[in-house]
C-alpha cells in the first residue's frame, strides 16, 4: 500500500479508514445489544421457572451456566466484527454505491495504491493525475451521512438497558442466582476425599473418608471395583457431623474407587496393592570348630542363637519378591551380607554377644516387619582340676617320695595334664605328666614327686598346683588350687624349745596361715581374672588385698615387739613384710597373678624360716652353767624380765590376731551359709522344673499316635464332616453388606467344602488347617460387620455369623484333638523350659561355694543345666529330664558337704559357750525383774522370758540330760514343768528365787561339760611323743585336775 508519497492518495485513505472504523463500531454495538437483550429475556423466563418449579442448587447452576455459555457465544460473535473488520475494497464499494457519482474512481485509486512500488514509479504522473482527479470528485462527498446515529443510539441503548433489567432482577428476584450460586459452590468444592491416589500392603485396611463442608441431602455413596468389570455400590456410614467413612479390609488387589454425593461425582481414584516383601524359607547352618567333631546343626527359622565360639554361621532367607536393599543392625561380630534379587545371605562368625535387627525394602519403598534373634557366645570353659591328695602336707622329710593325684573334666576333652611348682617363691617350673582318659573329656593322673630331685633344703616350701589345657586351638588352661608342702626336721627342735615355742611362736604360725590362705585366694582370683574380667572378681581381689594389709599391719607390730630383742628373727620378718607391701600393691593394681609370684610367696617363705629359727633359739628355757651365782642370778633376772616384756608385748599381738581370725571365720561361715541358701532355693527350682518337663513329657506321649479316647475319640470322620457340611449350609444362606464380604464369605465356603471332604478321608490334619481358613474368613467378617451402624447390618446377620464360628470353633477343636495336634503348643512349651533351664544354671554359676568337693559338684549342676537346656530346646525333653536330675543330685550332693562342712566349724564347745552367755542374759533377766508390772514394757518382757525358756530347753538337749533341772523339784512351781512357761511373769515374779536357782544349775552344768571339751581337746592335740618326760607326769596332772575342777 502506497502510502506517504502522495498528499492526495494520503487524505483519500485517511477518509476510507475513519469511515471503516465506524462501521466496525456499528456491527459490535448491534451485535451485543441483540445479544443481550436475547440472554436478558432468556433470564428472566429462568427466573419465572425457578420460582414455579424450584430447581435444585446443581439444576440451576447447570440452566445458569448454559445461559452465560449463550451470552459468551453471542459476545464472541460481536467480537468477530472487531477482530476481523471490514477490508479496506469493501469500505470503498459501500462509498461507491452510497454516491454513485463517483464512478469507480476511489476504486480504481485504491487499487492503483496497492501495486507494486516499482510499477508506481514507472507510472507516477498517471497514478498521480487520478489519485488528485478522485480527490476532486470526493470533496463534495460527506462522510458522515454513511452511517445512521439512530441506529448506533439504539445499540447502545439496549445494552444498558439489558444490563440495568439483569442487575434489578438480581437485586429484586435473587432466588434463582443464590441458587445457582450454590449449585456452584458444591459442584466445586462440596466435599474432599481421603486417601485419595495411595499404594499400600497387600493385607492392609484402608479407610475412605468423604468430609463434606455442607450438609448433604442424600448419605454419600462408595463406588469401586477390583478384578469385576463393573463398579459395586456401598452406602457409607455416617461417624459424625458431615463425616462419612467405609472400610477396604485386607486388600489384595487395586481398587479404582469415586465417591458421589447428591449427584456429585467426585475424580476416580486408585489404591494400588502391592506385597510387602516376606520372609519364605530360611536356612542357617551352623559349622563347630573341629576340634570338638560335632556334626553340623541346621535351623530352619529365624531364632536365637546359642553356641560355641567361633562356630561359622551362614544364614540364606528366600523372600517372596524382589528386593532392593536390607537395613541390618547390629554391635558385635564380623557380619557380611549379600542381596541376590530374591535371596539374601548373611555370613558371620559368632564371637560375642549381640543382638541382629533387620528388616527388607522392596523397590516401591514396602518394608517387611522387622526380625530380630540374639547371638549369644559361649566360652569353651577351661578344664576344671582337682588334686585329691596331698593337698597342704607340713613337716615332710627333704628325701621323701610324696604322691600327687589329680583329675581334670572339660566340655569338650582334655588334651594335657600337668604339675607346677614353685620353692619359696621362686619363679615356677611347669611339666606335663602321663595321664588317663576316664571318659572323652575327662582325665585323671597320679605322681610321685621325689624330693630328693628338686634339692631342697630343711625349711623350704614348695607351692603346687596341677593344670590342664583343653583341645581349644588357644588351649585353655584351667588350674587347681594352689597348695603347700613345707620340709621340716623331724627332729626333737620343738619338744627341747618347750615353753619357749610361747606366745610369739604361736603369732608366726598364724601369720604363716593367714599368708598361706591369702596366697590360695590370690592363686583363685588370678585364675579367674583370666577367664573373665567382671566386678565380683575385682571385688575379690579387692577384698584380699584389705586382708594382705591387716595381715602386714599385724606383721609389722611383732617385728617392732621383737626387733630390740631377736634380731636375727625380726630382719626375716621385716623382709616378710616388705613383699607383703609389694603383694599389696599389685593387688590395689589388680594384679594377683603378679602379687603372688613372687611376692606373696617370698613373704611366706621367710616367715616359715623366722619360724624355725625361733625353734632353734629355744627362746625363753636357756641352759644353767657353772659360773658364779651372782652372775647366774643377775643373768637370770635379766632374762627373767626380758621374759616377761616380750610376752606382755607377744600377748597383745595374740589378742589382736585372735580378733582378726575370729572375724574371718564368721565371714566364712556366713559365706558358707549364703551358699547353703542359695543352693536350696536353686536346688528347688530345678525340681519344679524337672517336674514340669517331666509332666509335658508325658503328655507329649499320650497325645502321640492314636485319638484320644473319650467325647472327641468318639467321633468319626463322617460324623465332623457332617457337621461340617451343615455349617457350610448355613453359610450359603449369608447375605453380607459389607465391602468384600460376599468374597470372603465365597472363600469361607470353599475352605468349609475342603475341610469336609479331608474329613470324610479320615485326614483330620488337612481338615483342621482349611477349618481355620474357614474360620479366620468368617472373623474377618465378622469384624466388618461390627464397623457398620446396627441399622445397616442387616436383621439377623451378626446372630447368623456369630452362630456360624462358634460352630467353626468346636468342630476346628475336635479336629485337632483327632489329629493329636499339639506340636506347636509344646514347641513353644520346650522354649520356655529351655529359657529356665539356662537361667538356673546362669543362677549355679553365681553361687560362691567356699568347699572344694562342693564346688566340683557345683561346677558339675551348671554342665548339666546348660546340657539340659540344650536338649530342651532340640525338643528332646526326655533327655532334658534326665540331665536336669542328674543336675539336682548333684546340688543335693553339694549342699550336703557344705552342710558337713558348716557341722564341722560349729564345734561343740562354741556351742557350749554361746548357751552360756545366753543362760546368764537369762539369770540377769530375772534379776533385773521389776515387782510391779510396767504396762509400757510388760509385753516386750514376756516374750523376752518365753525366748529365756525355749533356750533352756535347748541347754538340756546339749547336756544330754532327761531329768528336770532344779534337782527335781515336782509341783506346781517345779522349774522343770514352767521352762515353757517362763511367758507367765506372774509365775516369776512369786518364784523369782527357784528360777534363779534352775539357771544357775544348767549354767553350772555347761561350765563343767565345756571345761571337759577343752581338757579333752587339749589332750588330744599333745603329741606324746614331741612332750620331754620330765614334763610328761605334769602334763598329764594337769589336764586330769582341769577335767575336775573349774579353772
Amino acid at each position: 500500500m502506497l502510502v506517504g508519497q502522495s498528499k492526495e492518495w494520503d487524505a483519500i485513505y485517511n477518509e476510507v479508514k475513519r469511515v471503516k472504523g465506524k462501521f466496525t463500531l456499528k456491527n459490535f454495538i448491534i451485535r451485543t445489544g441483540i445479544c443481550l437483550g436475547i440472554t436478558t429475556a432468556a433470564y428472566f423466563l429462568l427466573i419465572a421457572a425457578y420460582h414455579i418449579f424450584s430447581f435444585s442448587p446443581a439444576t440451576s447452576f447447570e440452566m445458569l451456566l448454559i445461559l452465560l455459555l449463550v451470552l459468551l457465544a453471542g459476545l464472541i460473535v460481536s467480537f468477530q466484527t472487531v477482530l476481523f473488520p471490514m477490508s479496506d475494497k469493501d469500505i470503498v464499494l459501500i462509498i461507491e454505491k452510497k454516491y454513485p457519482e463517483i464512478k469507480d474512481q476511489l476504486a480504481c485509486s485504491l487499487e492503483l495504491a496497492c501495486k507494486p512500488s516499482d510499477e508506481i514509479m514507472k507510472n507516477w504522473y498517471l497514478f498521480d493525475a487520478i489519485w488528485k482527479n478522485t480527490s476532486l470528485q470526493l470533496s463534495n462527498v460527506s462522510f458522515s451521512e454513511l452511517i445512521n446515529p439512530k441506529l448506533l443510539k439504539l445499540g447502545y441503548l439496549s445494552i444498558l438497558g439489558a444490563v440495568i433489567i439483569t442487575l434489578m432482577g438480581t437485586l429484586f428476584l435473587p432466588g434463582f442466582v443464590i441458587s445457582a450460586g450454590t449449585g456452584f459452590i458444591t459442584k466445586v468444592n462440596s466435599f474432599k476425599v481421603i486417601p485419595g491416589d495411595l499404594t499400600v500392603a497387600a493385607g492392609s485396611n484402608i479407610e475412605v473418608k468423604v468430609m463434606c463442608y455442607f450438609k448433604p441431602q442424600k448419605e454419600p455413596v462408595l463406588k469401586f471395583k477390583n478384578n469385576s468389570k463393573n463398579f459395586q455400590e456401598i452406602q457409607m456410614n455416617r461417624k459424625g457431623d458431615n463425616l462419612y467413612e467405609e472400610l477396604f479390609s485386607n486388600a489384595t488387589e487395586d481398587i479404582l474407587y469415586y465417591c458421589v454425593v447428591d449427584d456429585v461425582k467426585s475424580k476416580e481414584y486408585k489404591i494400588k496393592v502391592i506385597n510387602p516383601p516376606k520372609i519364605e524359607t530360611v536356612k542357617t547352618v551352623l559349622k563347630y570348630p573341629s576340634y570338638i567333631k560335632q556334626k553340623e546343626k541346621i535351623l530352619t527359622a529365624i531364632e536365637d542363637i546359642s553356641e560355641l565360639k567361633n562356630t561359622e554361621a551362614s544364614i540364606r532367607i528366600t523372600l517372596n519378591k524382589e528386593i532392593d536393599k536390607c537395613d541390618f543392625t547390629s554391635a558385635g561380630n564380623d557380619y557380611n551380607f549379600k542381596l541376590y534379587k530374591k535371596e539374601f545371605v548373611l555370613n558371620f562368625k559368632i564371637r560375642e554377644d549381640s543382638e541382629c535387627i533387620f528388616k527388607f525394602i522392596d523397590k516401591d519403598g514396602l518394608s517387611s516387619e522387622l526380625y530380630k534373634f540374639n547371638i549369644k557366645a559361649i566360652e569353651d570353659n577351661p578344664p576344671v582340676v582337682n588334686v585329691f591328695k596331698p593337698k597342704d602336707k607340713n613337716e615332710v622329710k627333704k628325701t621323701e617320695e610324696i604322691e600327687i593325684e589329680a583329675s581334670a573334666e572339660d566340655d569338650y576333652g582334655v588334651d594335657k595334664m600337668g604339675l607346677s611348682l614353685s620353692i619359696n617363691g621362686e619363679p615356677e617350673k611347669k611339666f606335663t605328666v602321663n595321664f588317663e582318659k576316664e571318659e572323652a573329656a575327662k582325665g585323671r593322673f597320679t605322681y610321685t614327686l621325689k624330693l630328693a630331685d628338686l634339692k631342697v633344703e630343711y625349711g623350704d616350701i614348695i607351692a603346687y598346683f596341677a593344670y590342664a589345657l583343653d583341645n581349644c586351638p588357644t588351649q585353655n588352661e584351667g588350674k587347681s588350687e594352689i597348695h603347700f608342702i613345707e620340709i621340716s626336721e623331724h627332729d626333737t627342735m620343738e619338744q627341747e624349745a618347750g615353753e619357749g615355742k610361747g606366745v610369739m611362736v604361736d603369732a608366726l604360725k598364724k601369720l604363716i596361715n593367714q599368708e598361706r590362705k591369702i596366697i590360695k585366694n590370690t592363686f583363685s582370683s588370678a585364675n579367674k581374672l583370666e577367664r573373665k574380667r567382671d566386678k565380683e572378681t575385682l571385688a575379690e581381689i579387692t577384698k584380699i588385698a584389705e586382708s594382705q594389709l591387716k595381715t602386714r599391719v599385724f606383721a609389722e607390730k611383732f617385728y617392732n615387739s621383737i626387733k630390740l630383742k631377736l634380731f636375727d628373727i625380726a630382719v626375716l620378718v621385716d623382709k616378710a613384710v616388705e613383699q607383703m607391701k609389694a603383694a599389696e600393691g599389685l593387688l590395689n593394681n589388680c594384679e594377683p597373678k603378679k602379687a603372688m609370684s613372687p611376692p606373696e610367696q617370698k613373704a611366706l617363705a621367710y616367715l616359715e624360716q623366722a619360724y624355725k629359727d625361733a625353734i632353734k633359739l629355744k627362746l625363753l628355757n636357756p641352759k644353767s652353767s657353772d659360773s658364779d651365782e651372782e652372775d647366774d642370778t643377775e643373768t637370770e633376772t635379766t632374762k627373767d624380765q626380758e621374759k616377761k616384756d616380750m610376752e606382755k608385748a607377744l600377748e597383745e599381738l595374740a589378742k589382736e590376731q585372735k580378733d582378726f581370725s575370729e572375724k574371718e571365720k564368721k565371714d566364712e561361715a556366713k559365706q558358707l551359709e549364703d551358699a547353703i541358701d542359695k543352693l536350696q532355693d536353686i536346688l528347688k527350682d530345678q525340681q519344679n522344673l524337672n517336674n514340669e518337663a517331666q509332666a509335658k513329657a508325658g503328655k507329649s506321649k499320650g497325645s502321640s499316635g492314636a485319638p484320644k479316647e473319650g467325647k472327641s475319640g468318639e467321633v468319626s470322620g463322617k460324623e465332623l464332616e457332617q457337621k461340617q457340611k451343615e455349617n457350610l449350609e448355613k453359610a450359603k444362606e449369608l447375605k453380607i453388606k459389607t465391602m468384600g464380604g460376599n468374597e470372603k464369605n465365597e472363600e469361607a465356603k470353599a475352605a468349609m467344602g475342603g475341610a469336609a471332604s479331608d474329613f470324610s478321608k479320615e485326614d483330620f490334619k488337612e481338615g483342621e488347617k482349611k477349618g481355620k481358613e474357614a474360620l479366620d474368613k468368617l472373623q474377618e467378617m465378622k469384624e466388618d460387620l461390627m464397623k457398620m451402624e446396627k441399622a445397616e447390618r442387616g436383621t439377623g446377620t451378626k446372630e447368623a455369623l456369630d452362630d456360624l464360628v462358634k460352630k467353626q470353633q468346636e468342630i476346628n477343636k475336635t479336629a485337632k484333638e483327632m489329629a493329636g495336634g499339639f506340636g506347636e503348643k509344646e514347641k513353644d512349651n520346650n522354649k520356655d523350659l529351655s529359657f529356665g533351664q539356662e537361667g538356673l544354671a546362669k543362677k549355679t554359676g553365681n553361687v560362691k561355694v567356699p568347699e572344694n568337693e562342693a564346688k566340683n559338684a557345683v561346677s558339675s549342676a551348671k554342665e548339666l543345666m546348660k546340657s539340659a537346656a540344650g536338649e530342651y530346646s532340640k525338643d528332646d525333653v526326655k533327655e532334658g529330664v534326665g540331665k536336669g536330675n542328674k543336675a539336682a543330685a548333684k546340688l543335693k550332693e553339694a549342699i550336703a558337704s557344705l552342710k558337713k562342712s558348716q557341722e564341722q566349724s560349729n564345734t561343740m564347745q562354741e556351742a557350749i559357750k554361746d548357751m552360756m552367755i545366753k543362760m546368764q542374759e537369762a539369770k540377769n533377766d530375772i534379776k533385773n525383774l521389776k515387782d510391779k508390772p510396767d504396762p509400757k514394757s510388760e509385753k516386750e518382757t514376756a516374750q523376752k522370758m518365753k525366748e529365756n525358756g525355749k533356750n533352756i530347753g535347748k541347754a538340756k538337749e546339749m547336756l544330754g540330760k532327761k531329768e528336770k533341772m532344779g534337782g527335781g523339784t515336782e509341783g506346781k512351781g517345779a522349774a522343770g514343768e514352767k521352762e515353757s512357761e517362763l511367758g507367765d511373769l506372774t509365775a516369776i515374779r512369786n518364784n523369782k528365787q527357784m528360777y534363779l536357782s534352775v539357771i544357775g544349775d544348767v549354767l553350772d552344768a555347761l561350765e563343767k561339760k565345756y571345761i571337759e571339751l577343752e581338757g579333752e581337746e587339749a589332750n588330744r592335740n599333745i603329741d606324746k611323743q614331741k612332750v620331754p618326760s620330765v614334763y610328761k607326769k605334769l602334763v598329764e596332772k594337769y589336764y586330769e585336775d582341769l577335767s575336775k575342777d573349774k579353772k
